[in-house]
């Protein structure tokens, strides 16, 4: 699963996945990210240049290698300040933007409403 999102300032790939793809990765100096949970994780490789298609276009993508939870690949602001100006639809979920004067829209899963918990439910949650 791919994760495009504005709150992450970095690419990041899940360290099986670039090593299962068989990406060559370098070694950095490494460094500490805060990820949502608050907790710093270090971060050690690098994958220089990524091929990643959308609908028969390629960008070359910087990634850095993270072992986070969730999405095995995320598109943060280093990737999406490359697009220029981008159209947002919150309500879908989408965003269009162009390259290479076409455009793209990428659409994300649908948004599920939640339901409402028991009082069994939230009484297992917490013990």
């Amino acid at each position: 699963m791919v994760l495009i999102d504005t709150g992450s300032s970095h690419n990041i790939i899940q360290p099986h996945l670039a090593k299962h793809l068989h990406l060559s990765t370098q070694p950095i100096c490494p460094f500490k990210v805060m990820v949502g949970n608050g907790a710093p994780i270090l971060c050690q490789d690098y994958c220089l240049q990524v091929a990643i298609s959308f609908q028969q276009h390629t960008f070359q993508v910087p990634l850095y290698l993270f072992p986070i939870e969730g999405a095995d690949i995320v598109l943060g602001l280093t990737w999406l300040r490359t697009l220029g100006l981008i159209q947002e639809d919150f309500l879908i979920p989408s965003f269009t933007f162009n390259h290479h004067y076409m455009p793209i829209t990428i659409v994300g899963e649908t948004l599920h409403n939640p339901t409402q918990a028991s009082f069994h439910q939230v009484c297992q949650l917490l013990h």
